[in-house]
């Protein structure tokens, strides 16, 4: 087995994807057991281990070259390390939801105001429902669609979902096909994302709009 996951590592590291989704394979059931093992009490059933493994992946396909040891040992301990980190990562901004947080988050080492990108939405939800004679909600309007056009396709729908058509986390983890603690978890990333996109909202949250 060593010998052929040895090669398995060296063409994973090499670029072939083939390779990484085998070891992947061969690893899964193992990492689930991993996460289920560590998953607090509190977030068993919100959060699904499939999420954070899905999360890991990504991961795992974009930092493989960066391999320095090539071993089937070294491979093991670092997806671990990954899946752990990403673990790490989902329950800190599951536990922020239910705090309430992500009111302030990080992204990129800059503080982005979500809560007031959030507000934003809500406008533009209410102007779908209302159309505003606004000039200046007009203009509002057009900047956050500006820049949920240039979120990608998966946090798009998702703030389209939730935020924009009000549906809740679990109708939009239906219509998603993903579980309730992804969608939360893709929500936040998304916020953040618009966020940085849209820049300081307090221009369109004074005033007029």
């Amino acid at each position: 087995m060593d010998e052929l996951e040895s090669q398995l590592v060296a063409q994973a590291a090499a670029g072939d994807r083939a390779a990484v989704q085998q070891l992947l394979t061969r690893h899964h059931d193992r990492l689930v057991a991993l996460i289920e093992e560590k998953l607090p009490a509190d977030l068993q059933g919100v959060l699904a281990a499939s999420d954070v493994c899905q999360e890991a992946y990504v991961a795992v396909f974009q930092q493989i070259g960066s391999l320095r040891e090539r071993s089937p040992r070294a491979f093991r301990s670092w997806l671990q390390a990954v899946v752990e980190h990403k673990l790490v990562d989902a329950i800190r901004t599951l536990r922020a939801q239910k705090r309430g947080g992500g009111r302030q988050a990080e992204a990129n080492g800059k503080a982005v105001d979500v809560s007031s990108t959030i507000e934003l939405l809500d406008i533009v939800a209410l102007h779908e429902q209302t159309p505003s004679r606004s000039v200046a909600r007009r203009e509002l309007i057009d900047a956050v669609r500006a820049g949920l056009d240039q979120l990608k396709a998966d946090h798009r729908e998702v703030l389209r979902l939730h935020y924009i058509e009000g549906r809740s986390v679990a109708e939009t983890a239906q219509r998603m096909g993903r579980s309730a603690g992804a969608v939360v978890m893709l929500c936040n990333r998304a916020l953040r994302q618009l966020a940085q996109i849209i820049g300081d909202p307090v221009r369109f949250l004074s005033g007029d709009a």
